[in-house]
């Protein structure tokens, strides 16, 4: 629910913002998917970027911190993982009218978890969080625009190597 809102956020802002702006979506090779909004001005070739970022690592549907852990949970460890979210922030420029290059940079935070057998649970278990930490990323992007189409492909430090899509309102 909280993402359905954020990005119904974004879109509003950007219709209020800037005269011209659009939408981007992208698929990273560790399972993320981001979308996000860019803005710019109808005469100049700078834009500005705000993505969110969610990489499903795993876990499963019951999420649970060592403090709300009640001492009947099951205890029978069923695999580990890592998953995170980001918030990025980008900067880019359209070379020849053609060409979108874009840096962003971004924070996030990567959890640590374990799931646990238990058939109390939806989808037979629970994840229990072990550690959180906050992390800085970093990125850039080139694609090509064609009309209202944009195809391009990135790479982020927390991301990895991502290809996306950004349609140009």
């Amino acid at each position: 629910m909280k993402h359905t809102l954020l990005a119904l956020l974004l879109i509003t802002a950007s219709c209020h913002l800037a005269a011209q702006g659009g939408l981007q979506f992208d698929y990273g090779l560790r399972n993320t998917i981001s979308f996000g909004i860019f803005l710019s001005r109808p005469d100049s070739p700078m834009r500005y970027h705000v993505g969110y970022t969610h990489h499903y690592g795993g876990q499963l549907a019951t999420v649970v911190t060592p403090a709300e852990r009640e001492a009947n949970y099951g205890l029978t460890p069923t695999g580990t993982g890592t998953y995170h979210y980001s918030l990025d922030f980008g900067f880019g420029y359209l070379l020849r009218d053609r060409f979108p290059i874009t840096a962003d940079i971004g924070l996030g935070t990567r959890v640590s978890y374990t799931n646990y057998s238990d058939t109390r649970f939806r989808d037979g278990g629970y994840t229990l969080i072990n550690r959180r930490a906050t992390h800085a990323n970093i990125g850039l992007a080139i694609g090509y625009r064609h009309h209202h189409l944009e195809p391009y492909i990135g790479y982020n430090t927390l991301r990895t190597l991502y290809i996306g899509l950004r349609y140009v309102i």
